[in-house]
C-alpha cells in the first residue's frame, strides 16, 4: 500500500520537532509548504533514480526515425519494448524491438535514416531501436516510422504535484526515508538562520547518501561546490 503525503510530513515533523505540527495546532511549517517540498523531493529521487517513478507507456510516432518524448510528462526514456500491435501474433502481444547502440545503426543499416516502412495498412514492425546519448528524452527506430505508428516504451516520468495530504506518494516506500529527510532540508532552509542551514546540509547529505550518490559528490555538496548528482545504478 503506498503511503500518503500525510505520512510523510508527519515523519518530518517527528524530525523537526514541529511539536505544534505534530499535535495539531499551529505548524512551524505550513501544509501547503510541506506538500511543494514533497513535490520537489519526489523530483529529485526521480532525477538521481529514474525507475523511481516509471512505467508502460505507448508513444504515437512522427514520420521520422528519431523521437523524443514529451518533456513535460517524462523524465527520460528507459527502453523501448516492443510493437504495439503485430497482426501475426495472436497473444495480443506486438514483436520485441531489439536495443542496440547508435554505431551498431550505422554500421549494419547504413540506409536506415531512410528506410521507411513499405506503405499499406498495417503497423510499422519496428526491428530495432537505439537511445539517443545526448537526449534522455529521445530514441531512433528502424525502419523509419510512419505518422501515428505506435510503440510500447518503458519511460520514467515526472511526479506530478502533490496538493493534498492524502494524495499517493509517487516514488514508491522505499524512498521514503530519503523523501523525508528531503523534506526536513527544504524546511530547515526556509527558516533563514545559520544553524538551521546546519542542520538543512546534514539532511541534504543523507538525502544523497540514502539514493547512492558518490562520496565525492556528497563531498562537494557538503563545501557548498556545485555538482549535478550521479545515479550509481
Amino acid at each position: 500500500m503506498p503511503l500518503t503525503a500525510q505520512d510523510i510530513i508527519d515523519r518530518a515533523r517527528n524530525q523537526l520537532q514541529d511539536v505544534d505540527g505534530i499535535a495539531g495546532i499551529t505548524p512551524r511549517y505550513s501544509e501547503s509548504d510541506m506538500l511543494s517540498f514533497i513535490t520537489l523531493g519526489q523530483r529529485a529521487i526521480v532525477r538521481v533514480k529514474p525507475s523511481a517513478y516509471s512505467g508502460l507507456s505507448t508513444h504515437t510516432c512522427t514520420a521520422a526515425p528519431r523521437q523524443r518524448l514529451d518533456p513535460t510528462v517524462f523524465h527520460s526514456i528507459l527502453r523501448v519494448m516492443w510493437n504495439d500491435e503485430d497482426p501475426l501474433n495472436f497473444n495480443g502481444v506486438g514483436a520485441a524491438i531489439q536495443t542496440v547502440e547508435r554505431d551498431v545503426f550505422d554500421t549494419f543499416y547504413s540506409m536506415w535514416p531512410v528506410s521507411t516502412a513499405v506503405a499499406g495498412e498495417a503497423p510499422t514492425r519496428f526491428k530495432a531501436a537505439c537511445l539517443d546519448a545526448k537526449d534522455p528524452l529521445a530514441f531512433w527506430l528502424f525502419p523509419t516510422p510512419r505518422l501515428n505508428d505506435v510503440v510500447v516504451i518503458t519511460a520514467s516520468l515526472i511526479p506530478e504535484d502533490r496538493v493534498d495530504v492524502l494524495d499517493d506518494i509517487l516514488v514508491g516506500n522505499e524512498y521514503a526515508a530519503p523523501l523525508v529527510d528531503f523534506v526536513c532540508h527544504m524546511a530547515a532552509l526556509s527558516v533563514g538562520r545559520d544553524e538551521a542551514a546546519q542542520h538543512a546540509e546534514r539532511y541534504l547529505v543523507r538525502f544523497l547518501g540514502a539514493l547512492g550518490v558518490s562520496t565525492a559528490t556528497i563531498q562537494e555538496v557538503s563545501t557548498n561546490q556545485p555538482a549535478a548528482p550521479e545515479a550509481t545504478e
